[in-house]
């Protein structure tokens, strides 16, 4: 039998070889989905699933000029970018470990020996000096018996599946933070904008109050003068902390867009109008949990646990090494290719672990415990998909009915603020009213810009 049918043989022995890896069932979370889920769960097209201009839907040009941005200068999208490139590389490397490892070796050597005529000191003439020159190869192969190598590489494939799922979800994530990012700068925006508005009509109302007092009108006194700057003070207080607000929410997006911080390139003015949300959808399938990559990312672990249980039981069984040499040695360098400078060997090692202490055993234990914590955490994630899920429905039904409330609210305010102004103008209400009027008007326009932000998020 020559080397080259035996290399055929083992390797057909390879191919047909068992796998001790369990058969991967994905973890039962129907339990958790209720029967309106389970109904329409079905299968999504892979062009669906990869999708992720979901944000077009705003048709807001800023929102897409800033997530263009994100896209890609975000250093956390890089970070996940390159954190794909080392997994991928990981399982080129487990791939390569089921393919013959072939070694090449150049050597010489140059030794010596004590003469042999038995006197007790030596010289450099009394040594036996020999050269030998060596050029050669290796072939060392592992034959994967026990589907130890492929359980390996398909956990390899299975975390780095679950590494582009992560981006993927990242990318979700800092595409969502830059929406809201930029609607918390268009809310402090308007925020400041009403503030100054009020502020203006505060002024107003220290005019009139100044007018009253120096004419000495009944009722009129410098108290009411005193409240009425007190109202402005605290107004222009009010600003100082909402230009605030709105520099520290630039800030935070310029960082996600990479940027350094202070080099927001959108003006004000473009950033203060939001464009108008359609109606969240009456109904969610189960398809929309499908469609998560975070919810994917967790099934690929549980995958590459159930793999490693593979692995693990694989190294309780023998390996076998089969390693083949070649190459030519001899003393003369001259010589060294000749058919007679030849030589060759086969080796077949088959290793067994006799006594580990329980390690081994241990580690499939562990390997299984693994994969029971990673199913858990993945059905505990579906849990919390169809509460986030179900939260925002709930806060959308209940914040449009907010939304008509406040909008009422602040019609009133301002009505009533008005109103309180003239009265007090023409000495029918005092000021105190109308303190308090504006006070409620200013807490009314700031619930309306609150409920809006909370609408979007």
């Amino acid at each position: 039998m020559n080397l080259l049918r035996l290399i055929i043989i083992l390797y057909g022995f390879l191919v047909g070889a068992c796998s001790l890896t369990p058969k991967y069932e994905m973890p039962n979370t129907e339990q958790y989905l209720g029967e309106e889920y389970v109904q329409t769960k079905s299968e999504i097209p892979a062009e669906e699933l990869n999708a992720i201009s979901w944000w077009n839907q705003f048709n807001d040009p800023i929102i897409n000029t800033l997530v263009e941005n994100a896209l890609t200068n975000n250093l956390n999208l890089r970070v996940a970018a390159a954190n794909v490139l080392e997994s991928e590389a990981l399982v080129r490397a487990a791939t390569g470990s089921r393919w013959p490892q072939v070694r090449g070796n150049v050597s010489g050597e140059r030794s010596f020996t004590g003469s042999s005529t038995g006197s007790s000191f030596s010289t450099g003439t009394d040594r036996l000096y020999t050269t030998t020159y060596q050029v050669g190869a290796s072939i060392s192969w592992q034959a994967d018996l026990f589907g130890k190598l492929r359980s390996a590489e398909k956990a390899s494939i299975a975390d780095w599946q679950a590494s582009q799922t992560d981006r993927e979800a990242l990318i979700h994530t800092v595409i969502a933070n830059v929406i809201r990012q930029r609607v918390e700068l268009a809310i402090a925006i308007q925020r400041l904008y009403v503030a100054q508005q009020i502020l203006e009509s505060r002024k107003q109302t220290l005019k009139i109050v100044n007018r009253r007092y120096s004419r000495g009108v009944t009722n009129s006194s410098a108290v009411d003068v005193r409240l009425a700057r007190e109202n402005v003070y605290s107004a222009e207080a009010g600003i100082a902390t909402l230009e605030q607000n709105v520099s520290l929410a630039q800030h935070a997006l310029d960082i996600l867009l990479g940027k350094k911080p202070g080099t927001f390139f959108i003006s004000q003015i473009d950033l203060t109008e939001l464009p108008e949300l359609d109606d969240a959808i009456a109904g969610v399938p189960a398809r929309l949990l499908d469609r998560r990559p975070d919810l994917r990312s967790s099934e690929f672990r549980v995958i590459a646990r159930n793999e490693r249980i593979g692995v693990a039981l694989a190294d309780l069984y023998p390996d076998l090494t089969i390693t083949t040499s070649s190459g030519w040695r001899d003393a003369e360098f001259s010589d060294l290719f000749s058919s007679q400078s030849l030589f060759g060997s086969l080796l077949g090692e088959l290793t067994q672990t006799l006594f580990s202490g329980g390690r081994l055993r241990a580690e499939v234990d562990a390997a299984k415990a693994r994969l029971q914590a990673q199913a858990n955490t993945y059905a505990n994630e579906v849990l919390q998909a169809i509460r986030e899920v179900e939260d925002a429905l709930v806060q959308n039904h209940k914040l449009n009915e907010r939304l008509a409330k406040v909008i009422q609210q602040v019609n009133e305010a301002r009505l009533a603020e008005e109103l309180s102004r003239d009265r007090y103008a023409r000495g029918v209400e005092n000021l105190l009213t109308v303190l308090e009027t504006e006070r409620r008007r200013q807490d009314a326009e700031d619930s309306l810009l609150q409920v809006e932000r909370d609408y979007w998020n």
